[in-house]
This record gives C-alpha cells, sequence and structure tokens, in this order.
C-alpha cells in the first residue's frame, strides 16, 4: 500500500496551509466547528504531518501553543471525531483528515486563490505605470 503521507494531493494541501498560515487565515474560517486553537492546531498537525496518534498530536500542540496534555488532546479529538473532520480507522491508532473535510478545505484554498488573482488584475490594471516601473528597476 502507498504512503498517503507523500501523494501530490497533501504535498499541495500541506504547501496551501502554509499560505493560509502566512495569510492570518484561522482554521475556523475554514470550518466553524473549530472554534478552539488546540482543536485547529490539532487539525494542523494532521495536514503538515500527515495521520499523527494522540501523542504526536499533543507534542505538535504543545510545540505551537506551549502547554497541551494528552487528555485534553483526546477530548478534542473525540469531538472532531464526532463533527466528521476526523477519522480514525478501527485497527489504527492514528487519526487522519476526513475526506469531506480535506474537500471543503481545498474549496475555501481555492476561493481565496480566486479572490487573490482577481485583486491582483485589479490592481495591476489600474496602476499600469507601477507595474511598469517595477519592471524596470529589476532590469
Amino acid at each position: 500500500m502507498a504512503d498517503p503521507t507523500r501523494s501530490s494531493d497533501v504535498v499541495l494541501i500541506r504547501i496551501a496551509n502554509h499560505l493560509m498560515s502566512a495569510g492570518a487565515f484561522p482554521m475556523q474560517s475554514v470550518d466553524s466547528r473549530l472554534k478552539d486553537t488546540i482543536s485547529q492546531l490539532a487539525v494542523e498537525s494532521i495536514l503538515v504531518r500527515g495521520p499523527r496518534n494522540l501523542t504526536e498530536i499533543a507534542e505538535y500542540v504543545r510545540d505551537v501553543k506551549g502547554t497541551a496534555s494528552r487528555t485534553t488532546i483526546r477530548g478534542r479529538m473525540s469531538m472532531l471525531q464526532d463533527a466528521g473532520i476526523v477519522g480514525r480507522a478501527v485497527s489504527e491508532v492514528k487519526f487522519y483528515l476526513t475526506e469531506k473535510f480535506v474537500a471543503e478545505w481545498w474549496s475555501f484554498f481555492e476561493k481565496l486563490q480566486e479572490n487573490f488573482l482577481s485583486l491582483r488584475a485589479v490592481t495591476n490594471a489600474a496602476s499600469p505605470d507601477r507595474h511598469d516601473s517595477q519592471e524596470n528597476r529589476s532590469s
């Protein structure tokens, strides 16, 4: 079986996550059920590192937030499972993101990308002199 954490889709999702994080778009803007920081970081840990177990998710949250107990993470992961955001195979100890959540997340990213490109086109059309002067400077 192929390693799902190495697929090109996962790589694109990780890149998109970094772009969204850098643009200050919190996970809650993707899914309103991700209200608290710990849940957002738990989902982010799976986005960034692929399927994880509780200890690995807690370590990621602790690295980013500074504190995280396995008990708190276990509670959040249970809530995320009930909400259909993460799944967990019966024979596996690792959590993964559901296809539905990934599709919603990707759709949100595509909308951001479309809005950015539209804004960029409007900005370039409104100031052609500025664009030309930047090209001259880079020559």
